[in-house]
């Protein structure tokens, strides 16, 4: 069992790593390019964190943040403000509560279940202070989604925004995420400096995010 003192230094460390404006995009990004968790030892690692051993959660916080952050944008019909507090709680809880688990199919389902409990918490804690949030029922979001359906709602949506995008914007969108090509690579090609396709990107993320947010939301 972790000592209280290395639960204090985990979660001190989960308080400090923050939370990109980008990461909705970023983990759909991955998804299409069906990008999976670096293997592991599940039973080693998880038997590690249990002792608060620091490099073992960040190889699971890594490995897990991006699905599950997914998980709950689909399952809470976009309600990003919710998912980012329940993912942080998550983190937490998993600090507290892990045990060994012999194969990943057993670590990811309770890993899954922590992080929907946290995000039906932030449900309930927001009608309480009386926030006006467009949600689907709770009881819908107490019957947890299978990953085959969130992860393609998630695709299907990324795609139709991407197609809302400029031809410009696409090509710069399926260099950089879907290529994998660097800034300097792309500024060649669009003969463009390398900071003013970084620039560009940004701003395209951003338009991107609001445009998938909104589809959930529907």
């Amino acid at each position: 069992m972790m000592s209280s003192a290395a639960q204090r230094a985990l979660t001190a460390r989960i308080n400090g790593i923050g939370i990109s404006d980008d990461l909705p995009l970023v983990i759909g990004f991955d998804m299409i390019n069906a990008r999976q968790p670096e293997s592991f030892d599940v039973p080693a690692l998880s038997t590690a964190i249990t002792r608060g051993d620091h490099v073992a959660f960040e190889c699971l916080y890594h490995a897990y943040f991006g699905r599950l952050y997914r998980y709950l944008l689909v399952c809470s019909g976009g309600w990003e403000e919710g998912v980012q507090e329940a993912m942080q709680e998550s983190m937490i809880r998993v600090v507290r509560h892990m045990k060994p688990f012999q194969d990943e199919a057993g670590l990811w389902n309770w890993l899954r279940c922590i992080a929907h409990t946290a995000l039906i918490d932030q449900v309930r804690k927001a009608r309480r202070a009386g926030t006006l949030i467009s949600l689907r029922t709770e009881a819908d979001l107490v019957s947890t989604q299978a990953e085959h359906d969130y992860t393609n709602e998630l695709k299907t949506q990324l795609h139709a925004c991407l197609a809302q995008l400029e031809q410009a914007e696409r090509r710069l969108v399926q260099g950089k995420y879907l290529e994998g090509k660097s800034y300097e690579l792309l500024a060649r090609e669009h003969g463009l400096t390398p900071k003013a396709i970084e620039s560009r990107l940004a701003r395209i993320r951003k338009k991107l995010k609001s445009l998938v947010l909104r589809r959930l939301k529907r």
